[in-house]
């Protein structure tokens, strides 16, 4: 396993304040079928108004591409 994190900031709301942004990539080898242990997981999609317009689209997004690459025994919740 790879993994890797990438951080940014950015001024945030009130004095001294910052918004620290993180891009976390983990990389790994694609496990034989055999071997592999099925995912029991969940998906939380904030759907408050800062995150409504493109936000929201993206991050529906994300969770549909992450489903369709679930396998048959995989569990997920939204």
């Amino acid at each position: 396993m790879n993994p890797s994190i990438l951080l940014d900031h950015e001024p945030g709301p009130g004095r001294g304040r910052h918004t620290v942004l993180a891009l976390v990539n983990v990389e790994g080898d694609t496990p034989s079928d055999s071997n592999r242990v099925p995912l029991n997981l969940s998906l939380v999609l904030d759907r408050s108004g800062s995150m409504s317009g493109p936000k929201l689209d993206c991050a529906r997004q994300a969770a549909t591409h992450v489903m369709e690459r679930l396998h048959p025994n995989d569990i997920a919740s939204v």
